[in-house]
């Protein structure tokens, strides 16, 4: 049985490092986003899983590391299952918020109701600041703490963890998966900053080679027009040589013509 369609429409996207926006058709459906290179295909050119993602305005994000614009019709699209930024434009500010809230309604993972917390849990959360967010539990009198306090404030430190990565394990589900969604979230900007940098580098070599090339095709041009002015004049000199040489013995048939005569 086919899921239901949430949302279709035509949008314009940028993936990647490439600074070009192609127009595409895209689908929500089953907790996926289709890109299709038309309305009407069958095989989808990528299949965006929604699983952690984050759908931001590009009102508030710059495009890129390399410009500052900013579109108001503009989101953009990342998460660990994603390879590349991907950056929609739709037609209107409307149209794009409204694709936000979809995907955001579409990429939600269904959150099981807390617990309640027992009297113990209670009192101890009661005297220190904060909730069960971002503290951690004693692996002996299960009293909650601050995340990173050195010593148990029930019993003074006996089944304390001891280290950083002790302490995470303590956390509740949902702080592990959000700090695994943040560390995800930074190395995806790390990489994509790392290919823009490399794109950045390809175009100046690119366009260093292009202006080289011009350089030498100009210095040849002017090298070849320098040339062509030299024989010009040369072949010039010769004639007007050759022209006096016939004016001089004309003169010379005259005068002794006139002599033997």
């Amino acid at each position: 049985m086919l899921e239901t369609v949430v949302k279709e429409g035509h949008v314009q996207l940028k993936a990647g490092v490439i600074p070009i926006f192609k127009k595409k058709y895209i689908k929500l459906q089953g907790g996926k986003l289709y890109v299709y290179k038309s309305q009407g295909e069958e095989t989808a050119q990528m299949v965006c899983p929604l699983t952690m993602c984050q759908a931001k305005p590009m009102n508030s994000v710059a495009l890129n590391t390399l410009s500052t614009s900013r579109d108001e019709r503009s989101f953009s699209l990342v998460g660990p299952k994603i390879p590349k930024q991907l950056i929609f434009k739709c037609e209107s500010n409307a149209g794009c918020m409204d694709w936000i809230r979809c995907l955001k309604e579409s990429g939600m993972p269904s959150k099981p109701a807390p617990s309640s917390p027992t009297p113990r849990e209670r009192e101890n959360s009661n005297s220190l600041s904060g909730s069960g967010i971002g503290m951690w539990r004693c692996s002996k009198c299960t009293s909650w703490n601050q995340r990173f306090s050195k010593i148990c404030e029930t019993c003074k430190g006996a089944g304390v963890p001891k280290t950083e990565d002790a302490a995470k394990s303590s956390l509740g589900a949902e702080d592990v998966v959000l700090e695994d969604e943040q560390l995800g979230q930074k190395e995806e900007e790390a990489r994509q900053q790392k290919e823009e940098e490399e794109q950045l580098q390809k175009e100046q070599e690119e366009r260093r080679q292009k202006e080289e090339k011009e350089r030498l095709q100009r210095e040849t041009e002017e090298r070849l027009q320098k040339e062509k002015e030299e024989e010009e004049r040369r072949q010039k000199e010769e004639q007007e040589r050759q022209q006096k040489e016939e004016q001089e013995r004309q003169q010379q048939d005259e005068e002794r013509q006139q002599k033997e005569a």
